[in-house]
């Protein structure tokens, strides 16, 4: 389980943009800014809204844009939730809420590594994966 927070400053951590303070540990500031200086339709929020009040879009726990390190638009909602099957009935979903995140790393390391792939900072998938991992000689299959 993690909080927004924690999934930022992995997802920072894993594409270089630190966003912790080396020295004291402290978060990184998150600056705000308008939708429509972050380059979206200045109407983001009200159409986000209005696709809740017409339940084209449910069960959002929330929302969280960020642009160029800056959030464009953060939004929580209140909701049923679960952990593994078990109800933990309707949470106020916020911040600092502890989340599952289930299989969604998998789409967010996939979605890091092609931009890796595509700034040349990570081997192309074809390469022997255990070589990226010189300090575990034991895990290399004998030929």
């Amino acid at each position: 389980m993690l909080t927004r927070r924690q999934v930022i400053a992995g997802v920072a951590a894993m594409t270089g943009n630190a966003v912790m303070s080396p020295l004291s540990a402290a978060p990184f500031e998150w600056r705000k800014t308008s939708p429509a200086d972050a380059g979206f339709t200045p109407d983001l929020e009200p159409r986000l809204d209005k696709l809740v009040v017409e339940k084209r879009v449910w069960g959002l726990h929330g929302v969280l844009v960020v642009r160029n390190r800056q959030i464009v638009l953060e939004r929580y909602f209140a909701g049923e939730d679960n952990n593994w099957g078990e109800s933990l009935g309707v949470v106020q979903f916020s911040p600092d809420t502890l989340h599952n995140l289930y299989s969604a790393t998998k789409s967010i390391v996939a979605l890091l590594y092609g931009i890796a792939l595509a700034e040349g900072k990570v081997p192309p998938l074809s390469a022997p994966h255990y070589a990226q991992f010189p300090e575990y000689p034991d895990l290399v299959a004998a030929d």
